[in-house]
């Protein structure tokens, strides 16, 4: 029966948003790292929005919501199993197979851990929050989603200066 179901999900174009996160789980797992309910929701956003702009079609099917401490799909974040500093456990991985992914899917998560990945929960929130697709669809105690169009757009405007600006914003903040 589990053969079936993953036959099943990998033929589908898209995946389960909680199937991803728990690839990055994987991911963690094998670098010895931990990973947050928030930095988890950060690493969604980034895989969604790489998948829309080299693959040109969603990674996964889940909407993506403008919360406040940035992008949120909110199934993963209540399904996911943590502890009492909300680190995801791995527990999650029982019966994970990376084969249910094409190889384009586990290249664009393994893309997105290699430029995340290495990021604190803090750090991603404040990208997050620098991005125009959040940035537009966020409004305080709303559950907004934040469109696939406009999560596309976003990483298209991007580029090196992005990443310097914020990062000179950041060290500004902690001076």
């Amino acid at each position: 029966m589990l053969k079936k179901v993953e036959k099943i999900l990998k033929e589908r174009k898209t995946m389960r948003a909680y199937e991803v996160a728990r690839y990055f789980l994987f991911l963690a797992e094998e670098n010895d790292e931990l990973i947050t309910k928030l930095k988890m929701q950060k690493l969604l956003y980034y895989a969604q929005a790489y998948s829309m702009y080299y693959l040109k079609t969603p990674l996964f099917d889940d909407k993506i919501h403008a919360w406040k401490l940035g992008p949120v799909v909110t199934n993963v974040y209540h399904t996911l199993e943590h502890d009492s500093n909300n680190i995801l456990l791995y527990s999650v991985l029982k019966d994970f197979d990376t084969d249910m992914f094409s190889e384009e899917q586990k290249a664009i998560i393994r893309m997105c851990w290699k430029d995340y990945g290495k990021y604190t929960s803090s750090y991603l929130v404040s990208l997050t929050h620098n991005e125009e697709s959040y940035k537009k669809h966020y409004k305080e105690n709303c559950n907004n989603v934040i469109p696939l169009h406009d999560i596309t757009k976003s990483l298209e405007k991007r580029d090196v200066k992005y990443i310097e600006n914020v990062e000179r914003q950041l060290n500004y903040a902690n001076n």
